[in-house]
């Protein structure tokens, strides 16, 4: 669990800085740190088994359960990621969360059927990736 007190991540600056700035260099280099960093975020989830008696771990990989989805008003999947808990909690109130490295949650999109990253949630900093649709 993460403490109440902890400080602002450098992705959380980041994001603070690129939405006051509106600069392209800036929105590549937080991609980039989204996307390829080890930058821990936080999302809604617990460790753990889920109730599924189906579910299997990935070798290796601590069992999770996963509860950062949001339908969206065009009926895709969004994931709901937040660079630090007081962000969390002001958007989805107290509950377990769980702290994982950025690339981790974009590796788990395709997993989660997410189609959209979405980072700070309700917050004027919101920041939003959708991924790109392949296609036939």
């Amino acid at each position: 669990m993460i403490e109440v007190g902890d400080e602002p991540t450098r992705l959380s600056l980041l994001v603070e800085f690129a939405y006051r700035c509106e600069q392209e260099a800036i929105d590549h280099l937080l991609m980039y740190e989204l996307i390829h960093g080890n930058t821990k975020v936080c999302i809604r989830g617990e460790k753990g088994v889920p109730d599924d008696s189906g579910y299997v771990a990935e070798p290796g990989h601590v069992p999770m359960t996963f509860g950062c989805l949001e339908r969206l008003i065009d009926g895709s999947q969004g994931m709901l990621v937040f660079t630090d808990y007081r962000k969390l909690v002001a958007y989805q109130g107290e509950g377990p969360c769980l702290e994982v490295p950025s690339a981790m949650m974009f590796d788990y999109m395709d997993k989660l059927n997410a189609t959209s990253f979405i980072l700070n949630s309700g917050t004027p900093a919101c920041y939003s990736m959708r991924r790109r649709q392949q296609e036939e």
